[in-house]
This record gives C-alpha cells, sequence and structure tokens, in this order.
C-alpha cells in the first residue's frame, strides 16, 4: 500500500502532487495547514513567516521544547520533511512580498492583522484560483473561502480594521483545537476546490461546543 493510497480515493495522487501552494503565517493555523497538507500529497510548498518560536507556541501553535529560538518556518519545513521527504518546501523566513513570479494553485491567509489580509487579497484575487482564510475567537470559528465571483465580491465586507477585531483569540485555551479544526477544513475546502468545487461556500461559521455549521449570507 502507498503513502497516499487512501487519499487517492478522494483526489489522485497525480493531481494532487502538481499543485503548490503558499501559506503566509506559520502560526497555530498555519503550521497545521502545512502538515494537513503535506500528509494529502501536495507537491509544493511555499511558506513566509518572519517570526521565531517562542516558549508559549509550543502549547499554542505545536511547536517542539527543542524550536524555541528558530524561525517558525524552518521548524515547520524538518517537521513537513518528515511527514514527505520529496516535498518541496520554499521556507521564507521573512515577511511575504509581491513577487510576479511566484503563481500559486493555493492561498491559506494565515496572519494575524484584517489589515495584511485587505492587502493579500488584493493581490492575491486575480493572482490564484483559490484563497483560504480562517478568524477564530475563542471557540468560534469562521471559515472564508475564495473561489469564483460571488465569493471575491464577499470577501472584502468581512474585512473591518485591526482595532475591531477579537485581540485574545491566540491566547486562549482552546485555540490548539480550533486552530487545528479550522486548518483541516480549509485544506478539504481547497481539495474541493481542486475537485471543481460543487459544495464549496464562501463563508461558514461555527462554534467548537455545538456541530452546528451554517452559511452566513
Amino acid at each position: 500500500m502507498s503513502r497516499f493510497s487512501r487519499q487517492e480515493s478522494i483526489i489522485s495522487t497525480e493531481v494532487i502532487n502538481a499543485i503548490e501552494v503558499a501559506i503566509i503565517g506559520i502560526g497555530a493555523v498555519g503550521r497545521e495547514v502545512a502538515r494537513t497538507l503535506a500528509c494529502n500529497g501536495v507537491g509544493q510548498i511555499t511558506m513566509y513567516d518572519f517570526d521565531i518560536v517562542e516558549e508559549h507556541n509550543c502549547t499554542t501553535q505545536g511547536y517542539y521544547e527543542a524550536d524555541v529560538g528558530r524561525p517558525k518556518v524552518d521548524c515547520t519545513k524538518e517537521e513537513l520533511l518528515r511527514i514527505n521527504s520529496k516535498l518541496k518546501v520554499d521556507a521564507v523566513n521573512d515577511r511575504w512580498r509581491p513577487n510576479k513570479n511566484k503563481k500559486f494553485d493555493g492561498v491559506f491567509f494565515c496572519v494575524d492583522s484584517l489589515d495584511m489580509r485587505a492587502t493579500l487579497f488584493n493581490y492575491f484575487q486575480e493572482a490564484t484560483k483559490f484563497i483560504a482564510d480562517s478568524r477564530i475567537g475563542g471557540e468560534q470559528i469562521r471559515l472564508l473561502n475564495v473561489f469564483d465571483d460571488a465569493s471575491r465580491a464577499h470577501y472584502p465586507t468581512t474585512i473591518t480594521n485591526d482595532a475591531e477585531a477579537y485581540a485574545d483569540g491566540c491566547h486562549i485555551p482552546m485555540i490548539k483545537h480550533s486552530a487545528g479544526v479550522a486548518a483541516n477544513m480549509l485544506v478539504q475546502s481547497f481539495i474541493q476546490s481542486l475537485k471543481g468545487g460543487a459544495f464549496l461556500e464562501k463563508d461558514r461559521l461555527f462554534s467548537l461546543p455545538s456541530s452546528d455549521l451554517y452559511p452566513i449570507n
């Protein structure tokens, strides 16, 4: 049985292996997005983050004690290559900057700042086929997908300014669980987009203690 034989029933290894994605921000959600993409056989991942691992990141973002003091992108690259040694990983230990020579099949916004999300969206809305974003406030998770004209028009309406954002989202007890759920659902949406996107929703909000999942119009 091959490494990705179970995923083959969902999407062919040949298709997923030809995919290149970008993850901007390698915190709680971004690190788990990267691991989940690697587990599903994505061929190439480019990660952007200028931060280093601090001690509290071990419990909130899934880093290890030995990672403390090292760049997040370097630690995550090592983790991804443990999952799949053939994976191509470009770990950019710096802020994201526009680069017209880099083309991606999907981009995951995993940054803290809403202002930065707006900047990223303005750049990538026409430059990539699929954009995924999550907003976590304690146990509440909001998932946003940009994949067609309607979702492209909707996304800017979800951007407020940073002063209005939920400031404690990354530091509450449930964050690691919330981030894992959000990351896996974002990757699931991305794979659905590769299959035609028949079941994709542009905006979903739900709470971890509840199984309710509903779209926002």
